[in-house]
């Protein structure tokens, strides 16, 4: 059985506007004082100094958080998902005939491969060659080195 979470809109809805300001000059970049110097100008009858005390903007500002942090995609994120889809790219996949029956013959993605060892090469360029060669020796079928990536994609560059 699953529990219900709130989301940060429901929260916002039972705050008042004045701890909702606090709230968004809060996560703009977490400083405490900013945030209650904020209040204090907009709303001067206001005392925000007891807003990190109140359950429910606690409860807001830890919903709100986590809401940020699963919208956010990190370089390894990226560079995982792209080695995931070249493995998948790369698997041998049996070829099926006219018939629907499948032949001694395999296959591969040979333009998704392409299209994502393209990546990675300007993933290395853009990262600098150590985060590219950290990531690319951990997986198991390609070659480290910036020149092969290279000769990789001219040959498919002329062939394709």
């Amino acid at each position: 059985m699953s529990e219900y979470e709130e989301t940060s809109q429901e929260l916002e809805g039972g705050l008042t506007e004045a701890q909702r300001t606090f709230c968004q000059s809060y996560l703009k970049d977490f400083s405490v004082k900013k945030a209650v110097s904020e209040v204090k100008k907009n709303f001067p009858k206001e005392n925000p100094n007891r807003y990190l005390h109140s359950a429910k903007v606690l409860k807001y500002l830890e919903v709100r958080r986590n809401e940020i942090c699963k919208t956010f995609v990190t370089e390894h994120d990226l560079l995982s998902k792209t080695l995931e889809c070249l493995e998948r790219c790369i698997e041998k996949v049996p070829v099926i005939d006219s018939k629907g029956h499948p032949t001694s013959a395999t296959t591969f993605d040979s333009k998704g491969a392409y299209n994502f060892l393209k990546l990675l090469y300007d993933y290395k360029k853009m990262f600098g060659s150590e985060k590219g060669e950290e990531a690319i020796d951990r997986f198991r079928n390609i070659q480290t080195s910036k020149n092969d990536l290279k000769e990789f994609k001219d040959f498919f560059d002329k062939e394709y």
